[in-house]
């Protein structure tokens, strides 16, 4: 597949923008397709990847124990279901899923910030706090003060953590 431009409609403002697709072979990943979309008018952005793979359905079990574990390259697909029990995280995949090329710390700094951002929306000061706990734990984690982990189960079977570490369960 080429590089294919397109003109549409900006989401935000409503004036043309460019629309860029473009094929792109990853390592230890395969091909992955990037749409960007970009206005210069009111500086909209947005980038979405999609893997073209599937595989068997997998889960990826991880402990995270100390600062050099924060350094793991980690892929999650657009259909990967990412928990941490000690956390009582879960996080599900919706429809603008994407997938997530980063490392152990980066994965859990996405995490952080959805706790954030959830917990500005809550009612109740018991939840608050409980965002609030979750946040303490994350960031004690990556300060190396604490041990948590990470279990990627992925549908497609696409997700990837790179060390030996990890403990990998097709199903």
């Amino acid at each position: 597949m080429e590089d294919s431009n397109y003109r549409i409609d900006c989401p935000i403002c409503n004036r043309p923008i460019d629309f860029t697709i473009f094929p792109y072979n990853t390592p230890n990943y395969g091909e992955i397709l990037i749409m960007i979309i970009s206005c210069s008018s009111c500086n909209y952005k947005d980038v979405s990847i999609t893997s073209f793979k599937s595989s068997n359905p997998k889960r990826i079990i991880f402990r995270v124990e100390n600062k050099e574990d924060l350094f793991i390259r980690v892929i999650k697909s657009e259909t990967c279901i990412v928990s941490i029990p000690e956390l009582d995280v879960v996080i599900e995949p919706c429809s603008k899923s994407q997938i997530m090329v980063t490392n152990v710390e980066g994965l859990l700094n996405w995490i952080k910030d959805l706790v954030l951002r959830t917990e500005v929306i809550l009612e109740s000061n018991e939840s608050r706090l409980k965002c609030l706990e979750i946040v303490k734990k994350i960031d004690d984690t990556i300060n190396g003060k604490h041990i948590l982990t990470v279990i990627l189960e992925d549908i497609s079977g696409n997700s990837i953590l790179l060390s030996d570490k990890a403990d990998v369960e097709n199903y």
